[in-house]
């Protein structure tokens, strides 16, 4: 369990603990995901009493994560708790069981445009490997551009296959159906994954009500060096 030190007067002084269990916030089960994060409340909160045995103030002990943080929250362990991808939520999260607290709200979509039907039951979009993350499996959810802006009735679709600049998406549970007045229609993308697939892109459009609030500029995008 890694600590922080800092420069003082008299020499180094100790800052924090850093006790993220990753490991924890992507186990399905509720219960599952409850007993890990309760374990690794209870080894930090050990490592901390231990530091202080031997004159160790810990003002800071940081840790916990999006898929734990009700548990985190309320362990009394944790200083700051670091929960990130519940600002955006993903695929991964939302597939996540969520018993006692509620589903983090999914916020984070990729806007695309489906591009051309080869042949009936299938369609291809404009977002690939390219344009989103698969670390955590293909988008879990394709839904059109909500309404006043697209009057379009859509079939249930489902992303299944990604290339370099393109999306492969099938029609369920109907391979008959004709997907060519599809084209041109926009649909907005869940990715599996958040934080990577920020990192593709060079802003955020905030919209509300279908309409555009602002445009954020993500500043450390690329910066992984």
């Amino acid at each position: 369990m890694p600590g922080i030190w800092r420069a003082g007067a008299c020499g180094s002084c100790f800052r924090r603990i850093q006790a993220y269990h990753g490991g924890a916030q992507q186990i399905t089960s509720w219960q599952a995901r409850r007993e890990a994060a309760g374990l690794a409340a209870q080894r930090a909160a050990e490592f901390v009493s231990a530091l202080e045995r031997h004159g160790v103030r810990t003002p800071v002990v940081t840790g916990g994560g999006t898929g734990t943080v009700e548990f985190d929250a309320r362990s009394g362990i944790y200083t700051e708790v670091q929960a990130g991808s519940y600002v955006f939520g993903d695929g991964a999260y939302g597939s996540l069981e969520w018993t006692a607290f509620e589903k983090p709200r999914q916020s984070l979509h990729i806007l695309s445009t489906i591009m051309s039907a080869p042949r009936p039951g299938v369609a291809v979009c404009d977002v690939g490997l390219k344009g989103l993350a698969v670390d955590s499996g293909l988008p879990r959810h394709v839904a059109p551009l909500p309404p006043p802006l697209s009057p379009l009735e859509m079939p249930e679709l489902a992303y299944v296959g990604a290339s370099d600049e393109h999306g492969m998406l099938d029609i369920a549970n109907d391979r008959d159906y004709v997907t060519e007045p599809l084209i041109g229609q926009r649909v907005l993308i869940v990715p599996g994954h958040c934080d990577p697939t920020v990192n593709l892109y060079d802003e955020f459009v905030c919209v509300r009500d279908a309409r555009v609030e602002a445009v954020w500029k993500v500043d450390a995008r690329g910066l992984s060096r």
